[in-house]
């Protein structure tokens, strides 16, 4: 009995935390659900996320477990997520804000919501991934992933604001520099300088998971250019460019499998014979 008289205020303000820690995850979980039985015949929309300012302000010292919960449910939300909703962004928001200083959400959520190639999709990311460019002084790596997508949607300025932060940190690796040299000076071709910069990637990261992530991109770009060969011998042969894919195959100059069809969009600019190709949602 002293010893519970002795620390009872202690004992109380730890069962308090807890008390209160149990409230919040509570909160989430009904949040979520009252939410979505209430929009989602009519939005299809899957998750609701308590705003980062409750997270933050009533996390109660248990920061870091929450944003370990909210690690493994961006995990899983993943393979459910539809590219659309922006539960996905609440989610990493959230972490961010819990524990700033967790490098890998930022980079694996940079990724991820790239595949698809929804330009808006990282627009929405970007100022989550500035959250951890600011916290992590010495960190290249969410720089020259944010500057690499962005530099995929073919948005020069962008790419090149990120991979200059990048390259200004200690640790950026010498074939960070390299290719930024190469990109400043535009002798790479925005595909070109894709490939490059996501086999750095590939090159650095230690991540199966970014690797096999990045295993698609690779072939997307490998895919991008065979077609873009097949476009120049058709230019060489009929004096102009292909509108479509339609085009090569009724030429014989390549054969449209179903699977190219339901998986890929191909986009062929007639008038420069410039190839995009990007999965479909």
């Amino acid at each position: 009995m002293k010893f519970f008289d002795k620390n009872k205020n202690t004992i109380a303000k730890g069962g308090l935390y807890i008390a209160l820690f149990i409230v919040i995850v509570y909160l989430q979980i009904n949040y979520d659900k009252t939410l979505r039985a209430k929009t989602l015949n009519t939005t299809g929309i899957t998750k609701y996320i308590l705003p980062s300012f409750v997270v933050n302000n009533f996390s109660f010292g248990f920061k870091n477990i929450l944003a370990d919960l909210y690690w493994i449910n961006l995990i899983q939300d993943f393979t459910k997520w539809n590219h659309k909703d922006d539960f996905y962004f609440d989610e990493y928001r959230n972490l961010a804000t819990l524990d700033p200083k967790f490098s890998y959400p930022y980079l694996f959520g940079i990724l991820t919501v790239s595949l698809k190639k929804i330009p808006n999709n990282l627009h929405k990311m970007e100022p989550i991934s500035n959250i951890g460019i600011k916290n992590l002084p010495d960190n290249w790596e969410i720089p020259f992933y944010l500057g690499t997508e962005f530099n995929s949607l073919r948005n020069y300025e962008k790419a090149l604001q990120y991979i200059e932060i990048a390259i200004s940190r200690p640790d950026a690796p010498i074939a960070v520099q390299t290719a930024y040299d190469l990109y400043k000076k535009k002798k790479l071709s925005v595909d070109n300088a894709s490939q490059m910069f996501i086999q750095t990637i590939y090159d650095t990261t230690e991540s199966k998971t970014i690797k096999t992530i990045l295993d698609k991109e690779i072939m997307l770009i490998n895919l991008n250019k065979v077609i873009s060969t097949v476009v120049e011998a058709y230019k060489n042969k009929f004096g102009i460019y292909p509108s479509s894919v339609d085009d090569l195959a009724q030429k014989k100059f390549m054969k449209v499998s179903p699977a190219l069809e339901k998986e890929f969009i191909v986009k062929i600019n007639k008038n420069t014979g410039e190839v995009r190709v990007m999965r479909r949602e």
